[in-house]
């Protein structure tokens, strides 16, 4: 290779100072308090959801400190990263299915006042998936069923895809597509049920309620 003699680059005077806004520092707060209010939330969405197998709660932060070394410029920034997640647990004969949702912030530990939204969020996802699976059993057979997060133009949802499933497959097309003699009311729910695109039968679209987030 060949070494070529290059001008030092311009290090021109400047000076910026920059940390994170938060209102709780989760240092301050302590561990013992982070995890009883993940414990509160834990509990609270046990004693809401009957059936419900496990919730488990999560939060952690990240505090770094980013330096430019340098002869004429006094850089600095202090970052300070924080999130949190729901998962939710729910057996439906041998399989267990689970509804999860995170969120994360620049901030500090007031993102833990987000943790019960995330725990609301989350099962209502799960209990959409079990809707499915049990409007999948009410039509009988063997039908492989598998979910997939995406995002269309109206707002997120789940991709719903029907696998290997015999002559019973039918029934369960029928199923999902709304047959008034095997799909039970489900208070508004099925409507945000649709074929991916017209004259599908092998996926179907399942929108989020409004918060909901995949």
């Amino acid at each position: 290779y060949t070494v070529y003699a290059t001008p030092e680059a311009a290090d021109e005077e400047a000076s910026f100072i920059a940390s994170t806004e938060y209102e709780t520092d989760p240092r301050v707060l302590g561990d013992e308090a982070i995890v009883e209010k993940l414990s509160a939330v834990r509990e609270k969405t046990h004693s809401e959801q009957e059936g419900l197998l496990e919730c488990q709660t999560r939060y952690q932060f990240q505090v770094y400190h980013k330096l430019f070394l340098s002869r004429s410029r006094d850089l600095e920034q202090n970052v300070m990263h924080g999130s949190c997640a729901v998962v939710c647990l729910a057996r439906r004969g041998e399989e267990i299915k689970d509804g999860y949702h995170s969120d994360s912030v620049l901030g500090g530990a007031e993102l833990l006042d987000h943790l019960a939204l995330c725990a609301r969020e989350a099962m209502d996802v799960l209990l959409d998936m079990l809707a499915v699976f049990d409007i999948c059993a009410s039509a009988g057979g063997d039908v492989q069923v598998c979910f997939k997060a995406q995002r269309r133009k109206e707002g997120p949802g789940l991709l719903v895809s029907l696998g290997a499933g015999g002559e019973t497959k039918e029934m369960v097309v029928s199923a999902l597509a709304g047959s008034g003699s095997l799909m039970p009311d489900q208070g508004g729910w099925a409507s945000r049920l649709v074929p991916w695109v017209s004259g599908d039968t092998k996926h179907f679209w399942l929108s989020l309620g409004a918060g909901q987030t995949a």
